[in-house]
């Protein structure tokens, strides 16, 4: 259920042409765009290396032990052990080069971003969301790589087929050091878990001025995360709103000193930025103690954040509330069934009718105000779907995030089986989930009531007929969605910037510039013939209402809407 929000985009998340085109558009931010351009790049690459751990099984199970030291057929069984075990090796020698050359491309922006001369400048929000990204890509890589014992292993074996074989192999000497330079990777005595993130503050330190940018970083993600009005949300996918969630606490303790007085402390030190408070930091981490993380992985904000150097147990109750009846109320679906229920029953109506409505409209491209009021309602209507479905399905995943944190206690599990199979296999079966390797069944097959599975079915089967209803709409909804958003554009560059414009320039206030330059990356003029002299005659009270602009279904490109969203701000 997941992929079907996702998939319902008019457009891609990343840049098609990764911003190429932004010497065509004036503007001062055109390093910031090429910096994010790479950061998107290597998100791509690290998504490979995020299914590869994810996917990543033992084949030294497989490969046959070596009992006789003296077997004649040693070697033999070495070289062939070697021969198998290298490819899975390589893996994890890219892993390791990947993730050193994301840190240093990381470590390398944010070095660019505390200089003087980028301080004095806003800083795009596009380029914090892929720096967002790029530490919720590392943590994602360095969970995975300490929770996969196959990888350990597939790496000892490997290592003892090589010190068995080295000299008859032509390149022995060069493996050796590449077996050393993994095993300091995946077994490092500093850090023997976590040892990528470790790496990362490591760099960051030696950074002056980092918590600078941290904090606003910081700041953007509890602000996506506090928007009170559902209408504000800037999100439509459930990984984007957890990503927020997982960054936080880690943001936290890139920004935390070493522990000592002198140095600074993430839990003592004020912000900078006006009215953003620790309050509001942990109202979220109060609301979010568990979240997804990848496939039926899940994160605990509180155990990251105890990784601060500068944590103290006295600080538990103002980060979480774990134990607190509400939060185990928040993460049940059976407590918000009845309402989405009722918002799915109410929303179908809407929708079904704003298809028939759409399916008997005959379309043509047209600027007239009702036209595109018309857009906007459809448009209005849609949003909610996709809000919706994100919800819904955020709803899902944190009550399987949180199972996945609580499995089932002895007791609760001897009467579920009791339930389900008679007396004398009830016992067979305890001492069978006691051991190694049950714990899968624990969380999931029968850590759910029956009601808690009757109500998720339910939900899921509520996603996917949305989801389905919407992909479905999509050839007839998408050309007024389109028509609207070219539309909404050009009413704010050419009609509703035109007081502000004329104010700018009867005062010849040097914002009137920048304000220039945001017509110009976006405004599509009537026959293309630009009317520079707007502002000038505007007069006071005058409507901005009624415009002329060509009707296009088109809206701004990836690039476009980058620099608007950055210069406005």
């Amino acid at each position: 259920f997941t992929p079907k929000c996702i998939e319902m985009e008019l457009a891609p998340a990343a840049n098609p042409v990764r911003y190429a085109d932004h010497t065509g558009f004036p503007s001062s931010f055109g390093q910031e765009m090429e910096a994010t351009a790479q950061i998107e790049r290597i998100l791509e690459q690290g998504q490979h290396f995020v299914h590869m751990l994810y996917t990543f099984r033992s084949v030294s199970r497989a490969i046959p032990m070596i009992t006789d030291a003296n077997a004649p057929n040693k070697d033999d069984m070495n070289r062939r052990t070697y021969e198998i075990l290298r490819p899975e090796v390589v893996k994890i020698k890219e892993l390791m080069d990947f993730q050193d050359h994301v840190i240093h491309i990381f470590c390398s922006n944010l070095q660019h971003l505390v200089a003087p001369e980028a301080r004095a400048k806003i800083v795009p929000e596009g380029l914090y969301n892929a720096l967002i990204k790029v530490i919720d890509l590392l943590q994602k890589l360095d969970n995975l790589k300490d929770m996969k014992s196959s990888i350990q292993n597939d790496f000892a074996r490997y290592k003892r087929a090589i010190q068995a074989i080295r000299a008859e192999l032509p390149d022995g000497d060069v493996l050796s050091e590449e077996v050393s330079q993994l095993r300091m990777f995946l077994s490092n005595p500093q850090a023997p878990k976590q040892f990528i993130f470790y790496t990362l503050r490591e760099q960051v330190k030696r950074i002056m001025g980092h918590e600078d940018i941290f904090e606003e970083m910081l700041f953007q993600c509890v602000d996506l995360l506090s928007m009170d009005d559902e209408e504000s949300e800037r999100y439509l996918t459930p990984d984007e709103r957890y990503r927020f969630v997982r960054v936080i606490p880690h943001i936290m303790q890139l920004m935390d000193g070493s522990g000592s007085d002198n140095e600074y402390n993430v839990f003592k030190n004020k912000y900078k930025i006006k009215n953003f408070r620790q309050k509001d930091v942990q109202k979220v981490l109060k609301r979010y103690p568990f979240v997804p993380l990848y496939g039926d992985m899940a994160s605990d904000t509180l155990v990251i954040l105890k990784r601060c150097k500068n944590w103290n147990p006295e600080m538990e109750p103002l980060w979480s509330r774990v134990g607190d009846r509400k939060t185990a109320e928040a993460y049940d679906l059976r407590t918000r069934w009845r309402a989405v229920r009722s918002d799915y029953d109410h929303y179908i109506a809407v929708f079904a009718n704003t298809m028939n409505e759409v399916n008997g409209f005959h379309f043509r491209k047209s600027s007239d105000r009702g036209a595109i009021e018309y857009a906007g309602r459809v448009a209005r209507t849609v949003m909610t779907g996709f809000r919706y479905l994100m919800r819904w399905t955020c709803m899902i995943m944190e009550s399987s995030a949180w199972k996945l944190k609580h499995p089932i206690n002895d007791d609760n599990l001897r009467n579920k089986l009791m339930e389900l199979y008679p007396p004398e296999k009830v016992e067979e079966m305890m001492t069978a989930l006691c051991q190694q390797g049950s714990e899968y069944e624990r969380v999931v097959r029968y850590n759910y009531a029956k009601d808690e599975l009757s109500v998720m079915v339910d939900m899921i089967s509520l996603v996917k007929s949305l989801a389905s209803m919407m992909d479905k709409a999509e050839n007839k909804f998408a050309p007024l969605l389109r028509l609207y958003i070219h539309a909404e554009v050009q009413k704010l560059v050419q009609g509703d910037m035109l007081p502000m414009l004329h104010r700018a320039d009867k005062k010849r206030r040097p914002v009137l510039q920048a304000m220039l330059q945001i017509r110009t990356i976006a405004a599509d003029w009537l026959n293309g013939i630009e009317n520079s002299q707007d502002y000038k005659n505007y007069r006071r009270g005058q409507s901005t209402a009624d415009i002329n602009v060509p009707a296009r279904v088109v809206g701004p490109s990836s690039t476009q809407l980058y620099l608007l969203r950055t210069m406005v701000r």
